[in-house]
C-alpha cells in the first residue's frame, strides 16, 4: 500500500474489537490473568482496549512502524501500555517473561513464513508464560478457503485524511498456500488511484497444531470456530486455540 500501515482503516475496529474482547476477558478472568502479551499486536488496539479494562497488557511486533504508530496512540488516548519491536520466535531474547497470557491473533502465524519457525514460537511462548499461563491464538479456518477455492471480503469505504479510500481483500487456493490479495482504492483530485499487495499464507493443520503445541509443552488444549466459543465445523471462519502451560 502507499502507507502499508493504512491497514487499520481497512479494518473496522469496533466491531472486530466487540466480537473478541468478551471471549478474552472471561478467559483471563476466569485464569486470573493480569500480566498479557499480544505478540503480534501490530498497531496496538487489542493492547489498548485491554489496558482500558484494567488489565497490564503489552504489546510487541517485529514491524518499526506499526510499535511506533501502538505508541502514538496510547499516548494520544492516555492509556497506559507498553510496546516493543520483537520477533515472536525469540521472545526470551528481548527479555519476555513471566506472564499469565500471551496471544497472537489476525492470522498472524501463518504469515510467519515456515512450520518450524511457528513450532520455535511456541517454544518462546511456553517459556515467557508462568507456570499454568494461556496462550491464545488465532488462524484461519484453511479446509474452508481451500473448499471455496475463492473468496471476497465485503469491501470497506472510509474517509481519511480529506481522501476517500476503498478496501477490498481476496482469499484464493494458490497450490498448498493461500494466497491473499490487498486492493485498495482512494479518490485524489477526483481521480481514483490503485495499488495491489499478495501475500501468501501458510495454512496451520489442526492436527499438526495439536502435535506441535503438545511438543512445546501446552496441555489442556481446547479449539474454537468462533468468538463465541462455538465448536468447528466445515463453514467456521476462524479456528481459535487455546491452551495452557504445564
Amino acid at each position: 500500500m502507499q502507507d502499508k500501515h493504512l491497514y487499520h482503516l481497512a479494518v473496522d475496529w469496533e466491531k472486530r474489537l466487540s466480537n473478541e474482547l468478551p471471549f478474552f476477558y472471561k478467559i483471563f478472568k476466569e485464569n486470573d490473568s493480569e500480566k498479557i502479551l499480544d505478540c503480534a499486536c501490530g498497531t496496538g488496539h487489542h493492547v489498548i482496549a485491554l489496558a482500558r479494562l484494567g488489565f497490564s497488557a503489552s504489546g510487541s511486533d517485529i514491524d518499526p512502524m506499526a510499535i511506533r504508530i501502538a505508541r502514538e496512540k496510547a499516548k494520544k488516548e492516555k492509556v497506559s501500555a507498553l510496546f516493543s519491536v520483537a520477533d515472536f520466535s525469540n521472545l526470551r531474547e528481548y527479555g519476555f517473561k513471566d506472564y499469565d497470557a500471551v496471544f497472537c491473533v489476525g492470522n498472524s502465524f501463518s504469515l510467519a513464513g515456515s512450520l518450524k519457525k511457528i513450532a520455535r514460537s511456541f517454544l518462546e511462548i511456553h517459556a515467557v508464560l508462568r507456570d499454568g499461563g494461556l496462550f491464545i491464538f488465532q488462524v484461519l479456518n484453511y479446509p474452508r478457503i481451500f473448499r471455496k477455492r475463492d473468496e471476497w471480503v465485503p469491501a470497506r469505504e472510509v474517509d481519511h485524511k480529506k481522501r476517500t479510500h476503498l478496501f477490498l481483500k481476496r482469499f484464493r487456493a494458490k497450490g498448498k498456500r493461500i494466497s491473499v490479495l490487498w486492493i485498495h482504492l482512494w479518490r485524489e483530485k477526483d481521480k481514483w488511484k490503485a495499488e495491489t499487495k499478495e501475500s501468501l499464507l501458510l495454512p496451520l493443520p489442526k492436527s499438526w497444531i495439536a502435535c506441535s503445541l503438545k511438543k512445546a509443552g501446552f496441555r489442556k488444549i481446547r479449539f474454537f470456530g468462533s468468538y463465541q466459543s462455538e465448536k468447528i465445523v466445515p463453514d467456521s471462519r476462524d479456528i481459535i486455540v487455546v491452551c495452557q502451560k504445564r
